[in-house]
């Protein structure tokens, strides 16, 4: 997928997510459509799934509804890879309640937690990429692909000089490399450092 497909697939709603969807988006860059996050179907209208960094789990018929509620994205231009973006925001909320983050005890407490502006760093480890983060600074952003970036009070997916600003491409020219320059980044790598 290139990037402005990925950026104009699907965006933000009214919650604090905006880690979670520029590291999907970012995963999804780097390994694929279907291939950040392995799901397999059960008989029970849920699925088990695989993160790449081992853990592995299940999410019942009830934890998806109630992820992809929570999770408010908004479809833009492509359902597949909303829907894909979705069960991956639904196994990112999982981990953080078998973790128990921010002392989550259900799945909804788990989409709570992941809605109310996460730290830049942490996406990575909810989708299970902590090992194929590698740190960059802007002069990197305009050569790689599948880039995370952060002010204090958002984050966004990049890649190849391109912001996905919304849901909108916005390229990142002269002047804009200013304003982007006091931000922070880290790109997901093909292979992981242990």
């Amino acid at each position: 997928m290139t990037t402005q497909q990925i950026i104009e697939s699907f965006g933000q709603g009214k919650t604090g997510n905006c880690v979670s969807i520029a590291v999907i988006k970012a995963g999804i860059q780097i390994f694929g459509l279907d291939n950040v996050v392995i799901f397999e179907p059960t008989n029970k209208n849920g699925y088990l799934f695989f993160m790449k960094d081992g853990f592995e789990s299940t999410l019942s018929e009830d934890e998806l509804k109630t992820t992809i509620d929570g999770s408010k994205f908004t479809c833009l231009q492509d359902k597949k890879v909303f829907d894909y973006a979705n069960l991956c925001f639904s196994a990112m909320a999982k981990r953080a309640l078998v973790e128990k983050h921010e002392g989550a005890s259900t799945i909804k407490n788990a989409v709570a937690a992941l809605n109310n502006g996460e730290n830049y760093h942490k996406g990575a480890a909810w989708i299970g990429l902590r090992h194929y983060k590698r740190e960059v600074g802007l002069k990197y952003v305009m050569n790689y692909r599948g880039i995370v970036g952060a002010s204090r009070k958002h984050c966004f997916f990049c890649s190849e000089g391109v912001v996905d600003h919304w849901g909108k491409p916005d390229k990142i020219n002269l002047i804009a490399r200013i304003k982007y320059s006091t931000y922070n980044y880290y790109r997901i790598a093909q292979d992981p450092i242990y």
